[in-house]
């Protein structure tokens, strides 16, 4: 009888799903996209919270922090800005543009982050040209090991500028520089500040 009502009403489980559209394999597809939906809308809250907080220290003239940042699309998933060179030292006159890559794992991956003109640095590298402008990377351990998700971009960018004060000559990325600096200190400081001074102007 069980089997006979099945085939008078012509409903099975595999038909029933089929005439509403449903299959397990679309509930399963819609929930992972609720999840990267949430996801990603968690992150954009974040950034932009971070964006407001750092734009707020950009207001107060003695909240100076040492940089400017801005994003630069809808997502925040880019942002420029520049890091103004610390007093006290050859670097000390420069403002020094950037670009930052916001990854979609963001926060528990770290950005990505680089100069986009020329600058003389034991942990900056020799600039590239690319496609889309220059590009000068950048070797400190908080864009590599040390990010945690309780960094964010106002900290990377204090942790950046530190290195024009006070570089790390035992992880360098231009060896040039090291060696600059070890053989005749005073005409690297010379050449940085020439570089400094001529980035100026362009």
């Amino acid at each position: 009888m069980k089997s006979n009502t099945q085939s008078n009403t012509g409903l099975h489980a595999k038909d029933t799903l089929s005439n509403t559209g449903l299959h397990a394999k679309d509930t399963k597809v819609d929930t992972k996209d609720i999840k990267k939906m949430d996801k990603h809308a968690r992150q954009f809250k974040r950034l932009q919270n971070e964006l407001e907080h750092v734009s707020k220290d950009q207001s107060d003239k003695k909240n100076d922090k040492g940089f400017n940042v801005w994003a630069t699309n809808d997502k925040l998933s880019e942002w420029e800005g520049e890091i103004l060179g610390p007093k006290d030292t050859p670097y000390s006159e420069g403002k020094f543009p950037f670009k930052i890559l916001i990854p979609e794992e963001y926060p528990h991956k770290p950005p990505t982050m680089f100069f986009t003109i020329p600058i003389y640095h034991p942990n900056i590298s020799i600039p590239i040209s690319t496609p889309a402008g220059i590009r000068s990377d950048i070797c400190i351990d908080i864009l590599k090991t040390n990010w945690s998700p309780a960094l964010n971009i106002s900290s990377l960018l204090l942790s950046i500028r530190n290195l024009f004060s006070d570089p790390n000559f035992d992880d360098p990325l231009n060896p040039e520089a090291v060696d600059h600096y070890n053989s005749n200190k005073e005409d690297y400081m010379r050449k940085v500040k020439e570089l400094t001074l001529m980035n100026l102007s362009i």
